[in-house]
């Protein structure tokens, strides 16, 4: 299985990355890599029953105290 969601991710890579690359959309091409990444190691560690971050925690801690921004 991890075979193949490995091939899926590189797969949707080959197909989207060349079009972003010449339409030199290269902010966008940085974030749909870095976004395939993540999608690809959290595929992995769930693959391998590794426990998973909570992706919550790392937006509640990036909102209240880098960006200080307090919300009720």
């Amino acid at each position: 299985m991890v075979i193949l969601f490995s091939a899926i991710c590189i797969v949707v890579t080959i197909y989207e990355a060349p079009t972003l690359y010449k339409n030199a959309y290269y902010k966008d091409l940085i974030v749909f890599l870095s976004l395939m990444l993540i999608a690809l190691v959290f595929g992995i560690l769930y693959f391998f029953n590794l426990p998973v971050p909570n992706p919550l925690a790392l937006i509640n801690f990036l909102v209240k105290d880098v960006l200080h921004l307090n919300y009720k």
